[in-house]
């Protein structure tokens, strides 16, 4: 399944900028061979200072076997480039992409629902360091409210134990 992209050289004076980066997926589930969910990963270069350097796409599971690589060149700013990951197993990922020189992303609990292309947007700037976004999870179970409105009805409860056990006030 792996793969390199391939990319004609810019033509008629436009002026391409090129980024080292990776995109790390690190999935919570392994990705099974007939699932053909895509994950489209939006990369916006901010500052065009970032040039010279190849710009590279992988999807990772979380014992670190490679299950699919991308290759491209981004065009300068305000200008975006989607690396396409596909043949992905519904889950929840993690998007990293870093380079030399760069800022590293990384999108915390990206996820990829079964039947549906979904898709994240990562601007990368020059600097170092990391930026991390978690997404927020979509609502709790029923089994996960029933255990945390029974922690709160104990709680409640001792609560007004204690109550009832201080001293009057003056």
């Amino acid at each position: 399944m792996n793969r390199k992209a391939s990319h004609a050289a810019p033509t008629g004076g436009q002026a391409n900028t090129t980024l080292a980066g990776v995109l790390l997926l690190l999935c919570s589930s392994l990705a099974a061979a007939d699932d053909d969910n895509r994950l489209f990963v939006v990369v916006k270069v901010a500052d065009n200072a970032i040039a010279g350097q190849p710009a590279r796409a992988s999807v990772v599971t979380p014992e670190g076997t490679l299950l699919d690589y991308s290759e491209e060149l981004l065009e300068r700013s305000p200008n975006v480039r989607s690396f396409i990951l596909d043949r992905l197993a519904p889950g929840v990922y993690d998007v990293r992409v870093e380079g030399e020189g760069l800022v590293t992303e990384v999108k915390k609990g990206v996820p990829v629902l079964a039947g549906r292309d979904e898709q994240v947007s990562v601007v990368v700037r020059p600097g170092a360091g990391v930026h991390i976004v978690e997404y927020a999870v979509a609502g709790l179970s029923r089994e996960e409210v029933a255990v945390r409105l029974q922690r709160l009805e104990e709680e409640t409860a001792r609560l007004r134990e204690r109550i009832a056990t201080l001293p009057p006030r003056r």
